[in-house]
């Protein structure tokens, strides 16, 4: 195939533009002149004057958990807790015994300031456990429903149950808390794992995006790849972290960086170190705008006496 009459942008110093490509299977056999353009050739596209990029390569995506929430009550750009409780009262309640989820809320950035509360939930989703997950995955706002499926085992060492003037939680958790939360009690099948990604890598592919650096591998996301795989569903190349508390494991049966195929290669270590600046759960020698160096602060030391 030549995609002829527009402008390939190659982003080699060397050659920077050329009029045509030329592609042999599934691979870019490069650049092509006027003369190759005029050779007999099983396809020609006309690309209208339309410009050519090299794909994009997402360095930085939980693929899995993305996927997910493309299905999820969507809060990124609320201005207020009344924005997101609005929001979140009109989204469709999920059939069976699903969790109605939600995604992208930021207290941050909400007016007047306001931390959100289980019984804010309570008051629009009843007895349906509800779980909403904040826009940089490191805090949950539960409603009282699904804290119950704790029965009270919610601290954990590095990990912070918000908690209010009576010592009752008050439904948000972060850190270690909100992560060990989610892996307990809002498991996903892999099936809606699946129909998900299967979405996700098409519409990753409609906005030029032909590869990604996954971080989801605490979540065994390796296996949900395989199987995209193995039913002819992946168009992506993917890189797979492995969690720093797997290495030994990775190791010890002779797994190495670069493991896999064309399109699926195990690769790199991921190791967390500290919580995010925005929502004031990371440490930072300097001063956070307002309070948040404070509440910052209390926060990592009660993680740390737990």
């Amino acid at each position: 195939m030549i995609l002829a009459n527009g402008l390939i942008r190659t982003l080699d110093p060397q050659v920077p533009t050329q009029r045509a490509l030329a592609i042999a299977g599934d691979s870019i056999a490069g650049g092509v002149g006027v003369h190759e353009t005029a050779l007999a050739s099983p396809e020609v596209v006309d690309l209208g004057g339309r410009v050519i990029v090299p794909g994009f390569n997402d360095s930085h995506v939980h693929f899995p958990t993305w996927a997910l929430a493309q299905h999820e009550v969507k809060l990124d750009g609320c201005t207020s807790l009344d924005d997101a409780l609005r929001r979140i009262e009109a989204a469709s309640r999920p059939a069976g015994d699903r969790w109605l989820r939600g995604y992208g809320w930021r207290s941050g950035d909400w007016q007047p300031q306001r931390e959100p509360t289980r019984q804010d939930l309570d008051a629009i989703t009843g007895e349906l456990p509800a779980a909403m997950i904040a826009k940089d995955y490191h805090s949950i706002w539960l409603n009282s429903a699904a804290l119950a499926r704790a029965r009270g085992d919610l601290d954990v060492h590095g990990g912070v149950v918000e908690r209010d003037a009576a010592g009752e939680p008050t439904g948000v958790l972060r850190e270690e808390a909100a992560w060990r939360f989610k892996e307990r009690h809002m498991v996903v099948p892999d099936e809606e794992y699946l129909e998900a990604m299967r979405a996700g890598v098409r519409l990753a592919n409609q906005r030029g995006v032909t590869a990604v650096h996954d971080k989801d591998g605490w979540l065994g996301a390796l296996r949900l790849w395989q199987q995209l795989a193995e039913r002819g569903s992946l168009s992506l190349r993917v890189w797979q972290s492995i969690p720093h508390d797997r290495l030994d494991d990775a190791v010890a049966v002779g797994l190495r960086s670069g493991f896999g195929s064309a399109l699926l290669r195990f690769g790199y270590l991921k190791v967390f170190m500290d919580g995010t600046p925005r929502l004031a759960n990371g440490m930072d020698a300097r001063r956070h705008r307002g309070t948040d160096h404070e509440r910052c602060r209390a926060r990592r030391d009660r993680a740390a006496r737990r």
